[in-house]
């Protein structure tokens, strides 16, 4: 035995005290069920993340840190902003609007102004905990795919 594997077998206990580390199994994930539900969005090669604070932050840092070039964010509703930013989409942009809540006005906002100018349900995947949430039921009524996460 490695001593990595050891002290991972020895912290295992510790390491799934800690209930993100046990959220795939929890929530029933396989790698079939997300290749699955993840299907209809590999058409797209561009990305839009729609989503405020640490709905974008952790994105936009990943993939600045990665190089990933191909991914746009409106993070604020100031218009020139929002403005410039659609203007350097393609027609083929896959919108991903997170909110945690499915509360946030801002994005649900964004959200409203994209769908008005996309009118393409297969163009957009909602993230949120709480599908009930105001984002949540407007995306489900739109046929948007909604994404939660396991809280």
């Amino acid at each position: 035995m490695t001593t990595a594997q050891a002290i991972l077998a020895r912290e295992k206990k510790n390491i799934l005290a800690y209930p993100f580390a046990r959220l795939p199994w929890e929530a029933g994930m396989t790698l079939e069920k997300l290749k699955k539900f993840l299907q209809p969005y590999k058409k797209f090669s561009e990305l839009a993340i729609v989503g405020l604070g640490g709905s974008s932050l952790g994105t936009k840092a990943l993939f600045h840190a990665l190089g990933i070039e191909n991914c746009s964010f409106l993070d604020n509703v100031d218009p020139a902003y929002v403005e410039a930013t659609l203007k350097k989409l393609k027609p083929q942009t896959l919108f991903i609007c997170i909110s945690k809540s499915g509360k946030t006005i801002e994005v649900h906002a964004l959200f409203e102004i994209l769908y008005k100018k996309y009118k393409n349900p297969a163009q957009f995947l909602v993230i949120t905990d709480n599908k009930n949430s105001e984002l949540g039921r407007r995306a489900s009524s739109l046929k948007i795919g909604v994404c939660t996460t396991p809280v």
